[in-house]
């Protein structure tokens, strides 16, 4: 099946309640927190999403790569893009020691400071590991055409990932049974549409 469609049934499938929304919200000290956004939660579209470690996020797109299942994604895409050779990495330009810059921001300070949000949908497909058997790239097929040295796909290093990576979409079988029950438990908190970790809902 192409991933286009595989990307289609993921969809289809959240709608259905078969799958979950996960997020790596630095404004949240706490994790495995289920949230959503004021006026999303009021339309007829799923808009609750638990909130998990970035590292069990990276576990579970490993889990369902294996199982030639697609993660959707989403993530702050104009971060270090080097578009000509498709790679996502932050050791592609070393503009702060150029521009003697001072990049000292963590992952909770890009998004109070309106320096990174979610501003593109993308699919994890595949990823390679080094010789010690961790991964240290990802695979991303994108929707800008089949053209560059991967034909159309990216690749990103898991740095980027960790970094970058705010949203996944994941079929609920792969979630533990106390992910599942703070899934389908109350909603903790509410934040504004507005809110920059809303921008792809919005």
């Amino acid at each position: 099946m192409p991933t286009k469609y595989k990307i289609l049934l993921t969809l289809l499938i959240l709608i259905i309640g078969i799958s979950v929304i996960l997020y790596d919200n630095p404004d949240l000290s706490r994790k495995y927190v289920l949230y959503d956004y004021y006026l999303l939660s009021r339309s007829l579209f799923i808009s609750k999403y638990l909130n998990v470690p970035i590292d069990r996020m990276c576990d579970l797109s490993k889990k369902c790569i294996d199982d030639n299942i697609p993660v959707w994604f989403g993530s702050d895409v104009g971060q270090f893009l080097h578009s000509k050779s498709a790679v996502l990495d932050q050791n592609t330009f070393d503009y702060v020691n150029y521009l003697d810059l001072d990049d000292s921001m963590n992952k909770k300070e890009r998004i109070e400071f309106c320096e990174s949000l979610m501003t593109h949908a993308m699919v994890y497909v595949g990823y390679n590991t080094d010789q010690y058997g961790s991964v240290n790239y990802w695979k991303i097929e994108n929707s800008w055409g089949t053209t560059g040295p991967y034909a159309g796909n990216l690749i990103c290093s898991d740095s980027w990932f960790k970094q970058y990576t705010y949203q996944l979409i994941i079929p609920k079988k792969y979630i533990t049974p106390d992910e599942l029950n703070t899934w389908n438990g109350d909603v903790m908190k509410s934040f504004p549409i507005w809110d920059p970790m809303g921008s792809l809902a919005a």
